[in-house]
């Protein structure tokens, strides 16, 4: 019986950059390596190496002339018609190695963007060790949106920086429904012309855009040249550039290219270019999926490799592709074959049911078709991140074979959370604050599920408003926070004790007091007293006067208390008698009547109330004496 070997090929003739196909790995012919500064091709030092397509070697560099740091070798290979490769460039050190004992790490800190100097980043607090792991939270109050640097770096006891380990990151809109969908594309080759100065390229709409175009590089010189996309969204904003390294020959082309001849040759006995065994084609074309039987029944069995080449219309040949295979009758002892070579991963944001998998197929060595298997205990599987699952196919003859696929549970929507936006509540009696306050329950909701609620409330809120800030996270780690009020009242009037009457007296020859010194009660008040005060007068005059104490706390609440401040009039007043009078009678009188007695000199600090005497109607004969008594206000 003959044995066939069937492959399948697609082969594409139609390059999206066209560039001249090379027609076979070309060979190592020279090596050279430089330091730092690159001296130009041929100028670096040599490398002995033996010549092939594939090239390993081991060589001892000189560093002499190298001072202390950090230097760049690179390495570049020539091949056997003249042309350089790549650089492959590594960073190494120089320095004094005076000892192999590791030194333990003591610091570490970390920057944005800029690099402000070794110990002037931020500290983060680490624990000594030859290797430290830690986390810590990062603030990145005060930077703009858009794309920003983290970087890292160890101090060991020594007081030696490491190198340090940087990361991009963007800081911007996190809220997937505020994500600004892709409206525009643009390329450049080699250097960049600045945002929206490149060439456009057609862009399907969308979070997750395509693109095709022709991108035209006859015109470039022969070389390596990079290749560079970016994309722009509706909100006018570029993303990072993507950039591809390419090559292009001395000739360039823009008509597309067909296919119009195939060979293939076996175990890499490459008989050159057009001598191999032909594949017939039916056409030239710039598509071709083609299958074929290939006759292997020459072949002893074993493994083997089958190389295959194309050629266009151009007269280009493609480099050569190779795969292995193994020659030898059918037997159940192949393993089954998965349908898909990687299956793909299945994304959910809660939980993934086993209901809401494909189940997948393998092909088993028959030809017949096999349903994938998998342990359905472990579903629903809800745990953020990656949980692997392993299909197994099994053939009738009990053979299998196994193929993994990632469940990746991933939640990037933020829970809510919603309370009363402001409580009002009175300050405890006697009291400056208020405690016991009820904020309400918080409700919340999530499509995954929340995981805790917190919030920042002391245990007694002050007088006043009051900010407690809610924050509520779901099992997926997202947050939402909600600001609630708590305004504290108080209505507590201040307290005044009692306060007696005061006597004073007149000022001297005054009907009135002045500098009284009126003693401050203790007013109190739960929060303390803001002013006191009372509307006593400068100058008091005789009697009582109501003097009224106001006190008055923070919150505006006051209260009043009143006396007496009683003025009295301890000064007499003062009188002068008229002279004395004689009085002369007829010879049959005895007694004198009407008689003008004249009247008294008299004063008084406030004002005379009366003036008396004790004189009689009538007056015996003789003296008689009068007094005269004055009564003030």
């Amino acid at each position: 019986m003959k044995a066939y070997l069937l492959i399948w090929f697609g082969l594409l003739g139609l390059c999206l950059l066209p560039l001249k196909a090379r027609a076979q790995q070309p060979t190592l012919v020279g090596a050279e390596y430089f330091f730092n500064a690159d001296p130009g091709f041929g100028n670096g030092a040599n490398i002995p190496i033996t010549s092939g397509p594939d090239v390993s070697f081991q060589t001892q560099v000189s560093t002499t002339g190298l001072g202390l740091g950090f230097h760049r070798l690179s390495v570049r290979f020539l091949d056997n018609i003249g042309n350089w490769g790549q650089v492959s460039t590594r960073t190494l050190w120089l320095g004094r190695v005076t000892a192999l004992t590791a030194v333990p790490i003591v610091a570490a800190e970390y920057f944005f963007n800029a690099d402000p100097g070794f110990g002037n980043g931020t500290a983060v607090a680490v624990s000594s060790g030859l290797t430290v792991d830690f986390t810590t939270v990062v603030s990145t109050a005060g930077l703009s949106e858009g794309f920003h640097r983290l970087s890292f770096r160890v101090r060991d006891q020594n007081d030696i920086w490491s190198l340090i380990q940087t990361r991009i990151f963007w800081i911007g809109r996190t809220n997937p429904d505020q994500i600004s969908p892709i409206v525009a594309a643009e390329y450049f080759i080699n250097t960049d012309p600045g945002f929206g100065n490149g060439t456009a390229l057609a862009v399907t709409q969308g979070p997750n855009p395509q693109v095709e175009g022709v991108i035209n590089v006859g015109d470039l010189p022969r070389g390596f040249h990079r290749l560079s996309v970016r994309f722009r969204n509706q909100a006018n904003e570029w993303g990072l550039v993507t950039t591809k390294l390419f090559f292009v020959e001395n000739e360039g082309f823009t008509d597309p290219a067909l296919v119009d001849f195939i060979e293939y040759f076996f175990d890499d006995d490459d008989p050159g270019l057009g001598q191999a065994i032909e594949i017939p084609l039916d056409e030239a074309a710039s598509n071709i999926d083609l299958d074929e039987l290939i006759e292997v029944a020459a072949l002893e069995e074993g493994e083997h490799t089958i190389s295959l080449r194309i050629k266009n219309n151009k007269g280009l040949w493609s480099i050569v592709e190779t795969r292995e295979f193994t020659v030898g009758e059918p037997t159940p002892g192949d393993p089954p074959i998965p349908d898909l070579e990687t299956l793909p991963d299945l994304n959910a944001e809660c939980l993934v049911d086993f209901s809401a998998l494909d189940v997948p197929t393998a092909t088993a060595a028959d030809g017949s078709s096999l349903t994938g298997t998998t342990d359905e205990s472990i579903f629903p599987i809800s745990q953020q991140g990656t949980t692997t699952i392993t299909w197994t196919y099994t053939d009738e003859n009990g053979l299998e074979t196994t193929q993994t696929q990632n469940i990746v549970i991933q939640d990037i929507t933020p829970p809510t959370i919603s309370l009363p936006a402001e409580i009002i509540v009175e300050a405890n009696p006697g009291q400056c604050f208020a405690t016991g306050v009820n904020l309400g329950t918080p409700i919340t909701d999530d499509n995954c599920g929340v995981g805790s609620v917190v919030n920042n409330a002391p245990s007694s809120f002050a007088v006043g408003l009051n900010e407690v800030l809610w924050t509520v996270t779901d099992v997926g780690g997202n947050t939402a926070q909600f600001l609630q009020l708590v305004t504290v009242q108080d209505t507590q009037l201040p307290v005044i004790p009692e306060i007696a009457d005061l006597i004073v007296n007149t000022d001297e020859d005054a009907c009135s007091a002045t500098g009284v010194n009126l003693t401050t009660p203790s007013a109190s008040d739960n929060c303390g007293i803001s002013s006191l005060t009372n509307d006593a007068p400068e100058v008091f005059p005789l009697g009582p006067t109501l003097v009224t104490w106001t006190a008055v706390d923070p919150s505006g609440n006051s209260s009043t208390r009143s006396f007496n401040v009683i003025v009295n009039d301890t000064q007499n007043p003062i009188i002068i008698a008229p002279a004395n009078v004689t009085v002369l009678i007829g010879e049959d009188e005895d007694v004198a009547t009407n008689v003008e007695l004249g009247t008294p000199e008299m004063s008084d600090n406030c004002s005379i109330a009366s003036l008396t005497n004790n004189a009689p109607s009538e007056f015996p004969l003789g003296q008689n004496t009068v007094i005269w008594t004055i009564i003030d206000g």
